[in-house]
């Protein structure tokens, strides 16, 4: 009743003998944030709601529904938590192409008033810039995990060099074993038998405490879940007609994934749950979201379902993050080398039947492949999930083609849909994913003639961050393809999290989305800081161009400089829209006088600070043309440095750099090589014939 008086007409409330609230639907979408946080009340608090709702009654008048919104607001936002259902009000958005986008927080005309010509007359969307800068730093980390693909025979080289120098010492070499001391041996140890309690127990205790698994117990998950995942095939079928919830991405995010469970309920015998891959990298807790779903797994063998994807991949963990993250946890190689083991064992995909295939990325492209030819793809020998460009040419240069067992998995863990508006020509057929560099795009078509194949409606995908968390690709003939992400705020970003439930019938899945916090105003700076630091990256690159564009000349026309950025930097963005965000007016003093290129690459300055505290030793622009050489591929060769450091201890002699720089040169255009005593000139500035290669890593200064 207090609800209804708070609210009016249009809210509905259910009473219940229980201290939990049962329905909700708020319609107001434009709600004043005070009365938005009544929304945000946990189950927890139920028991105070009433209260809560009297002292904001005399606000809540003020709140009206928004023009054309219907009686209830319709299943986007519509939660279960516990036994109850809120139905959250949604933030307002601003429409832009594309969907829908958060726009910046500050104004162009805050960044340079009294200069109109730098600022774009049309506003530009944060998120936009955001996914362009992830796509880009995807498809670089892509190249290291590629590189370290084909130096895998040297890994194994150096870790025997390892032992070898292990067992001449006397010790046992700590970073290839599972012996642990100091902070590493730290963590919850779990009982001899664990339940469903003890799983949900564990995952709460991980978000609320940030408490992480005891490594003993994480390998103990991990050796009992192996078998279980090993025996299941490449594609798992759910028969029965009860509800099925996919969770996409949550590359660890745990507190997103205890969301999850808190929306659609905790696994268990009466519900199906498909995990459909990249539970690792990026974030923070890769080895808790493992641990959670593996207990799962254990404990519902038949309704828990995980699909891998394409960071399920020891290379590519190395390159995006979980590989430091073990390290950080645990100090030792050998449960990383575990984890990748279990994840050749983890089947590829999963079908509803009669309603969806649900894969991590795409669909096959090999000409007649049928879903028995997915189904014949030996897993367990594929540890990478990728073919690298090294190992795809013959000797003198050529392309040769791939095992088709590798090629049905890149297309299946790699791949993206294209819409029809944004290349028409691929409704018919696919084409190379060059934005990613593996995998294909494909079409509304290709989707339709799979979907077809297998008796489905759906096709249900993951891999792409979607700023609403889940968007809708309409196939035509009542097909749909869904792509579902459920880490929020990914990587600092402003995206919603999402998830699919497929109620029992053959209707779509609704979506229900969340986030764990609200974003704050710091991305669109953020943004700006990551393209200075690109645009300071690649100077030398970018010089050439714009030299090459301006004919000897000093300046050129904006619209040749954006061309030239996105040309040169390999990024789908119009740089003409931020140009406010690069452009000062010393660099781009009027629209008639055009962009003075020297002078906007010249404003970005590198300096390289080796050493910390007293001992520290800046190099700045003096050495600018040396340390050009190196930026554009510092996380390549930190990459090849931690591989080649035989001893583990962090520290790389003149030999071991120069053998390091020589693998990735052999990967580089001529003109782009390394010269290795440059590289060890400013790294070694105080003579001590060595170098740290977590300071490698770290001491890279770019200002603008």
């Amino acid at each position: 009743a207090l609800c209804d008086k708070a609210l009016g007409p249009s809210c509905e409330v259910k009473a219940a003998e229980t201290s939990w609230p049962i329905q909700a639907h708020i319609t107001p979408s434009t709600l004043p944030p005070r009365i938005r946080n009544l929304a945000s009340l946990r189950p927890a608090m139920a028991a105070r709601i009433a209260p809560a709702v009297r002292s904001l009654s005399a606000l809540a008048r003020n709140a009206t529904c928004a023009p054309g919104m219907p009686a209830r607001v319709a299943s986007r936002g519509m939660w279960r938590m516990g036994r109850g259902i809120w139905n959250l009000p949604q933030r307002p958005h601003r429409r832009g192409k594309g969907g829908w986008r958060a726009m910046s927080a500050a104004s162009e005309e805050e960044l340079h008033p009294g200069h109109p010509h730098l600022n774009s007359s049309v506003e530009s969307s944060t998120f936009e810039v955001f996914q362009a800068l992830y796509e880009r730093e995807y498809a670089e980390r892509l190249k290291v995990a590629n590189l370290m693909n084909s130096l895998a025979d040297v890994a194994e080289k150096k870790k025997e060099q390892r032992a070898e120098l292990a067992s001449r010492s006397g010790h046992g070499d700590l970073q290839d074993s599972f012996v642990t001391k100091g902070i590493f041996a730290m963590g919850m140890q779990l009982p001899d038998v664990i339940d469903h309690d003890g799983v949900v127990d564990m995952l709460k205790r991980m978000v609320r405490d940030g408490e992480r698994i005891h490594l003993d117990s994480f390998k103990r998950i991990i050796d009992e879940a192996m078998p279980v995942l090993a025996a299941e095939p490449n594609i798992q079928l759910i028969e029965n007609d009860r509800r099925v919830v996919v969770i996409g991405d949550l590359h660890g995010s745990i507190a997103d994934l205890l969301l999850c469970f808190e929306a659609a309920g905790y696994p268990g015998d009466d519900v199906d749950y498909v995990f459909n891959g990249d539970f690792v990298d990026r974030g923070e807790h890769g080895v808790e979201v493992l641990s959670v779903l593996l207990a799962f797994k254990l404990l519902y063998p038949d309704t828990v379902k995980l699909n891998r994807g394409n960071h399920e991949d020891m290379n590519v963990g190395r390159a995006y993050g979980f590989f430091d993250e073990v390290m950080t946890k645990y100090g030792t190689r050998a449960i990383y080398d575990l984890v990748g083991e279990m994840y050749t064992t983890i089947p590829l995909c999963t079908i509803i039947r009669n309603k969806a295939f649900i894969v991590h990325a795409g669909i096959p492209s090999l000409p007649g492949a049928t879903i028995f030819h997915v189904g014949a793809i030996g897993r367990r020998g594929l540890k990478g999930t990728v073919a690298s460009q090294w190992d795809v040419k013959d000797p003198e240069g050529k392309m040769k083609p791939r095992p088709s067992s590798l090629r049905m998995l890149e297309d299946l863990l790699w791949s993206d849909p294209v819409a029809p508006d944004e290349g028409a020509f691929l409704d018919d057929f696919s084409e190379p994913n060059v934005k990613r560099g593996a995998g294909i795009v494909y079409g509304p078509k290709m989707i339709r003639e799979w979907l077809h194949k297998l008796g489905c409606k759906y096709m249900v995908r993951s891999h792409q961050c979607v700023e609403t968390g889940a968007e809708t690709l309409d196939c035509g003939q009542g097909m749909a393809c869904y792509t579902v992400f459920s880490a929020s705020n990914y990587q600092g970003g402003s995206n919603e999290a999402a998830l699919l439930v497929f109620q029992p019938g053959d209707g779509p899945p609704q979506i229900l989305r969340q986030r764990v916090s609200n974003p704050g105003p710091e991305l669109a700076q953020r943004n700006r800081a990551a393209l200075v630091n690109l645009v300071a990256a690649n100077k030398k690159r970018l010089r050439r161009g714009f030299a090459a564009a301006a004919g000897g000349g000093a300046h050129i026309p904006l619209n040749v400089w954006g061309d030239v950025m996105r040309q040169e930097l390999g990024m789908d963005l119009d740089f003409c829209k931020i140009r406010g965000e690069l452009l000062t007016p010393v660099s781009f003093p009027s629209v008639e006088a055009g962009v003075d290129y020297n002078a906007f690459l010249d404003s970005h300055k590198v300096e390289v600070a080796v050493g910390k505290g007293k001992e520290q030793v800046v190099c700045g622009q003096g050495r600018g043309d040396s340390l050009q050489a190196f930026l554009p591929h510092r996380n390549m060769l930190g990459a090849v440095f931690r591989m080649i450091d035989v001893n583990g201890d962090g520290m790389l002699s003149r030999e071991e750099v120069e053998s390091g720089v020589e693998m990735l040169n052999q990967s580089l255009p001529e003109a782009d090589r390394i010269d290795a005593d440059a590289l060890f000139a400013v790294m070694d500035s105080k003579g001590k014939g060595q170098i740290s290669i977590d300071e490698f890593t770290e001491i890279w200064n770019i200002s603008v």
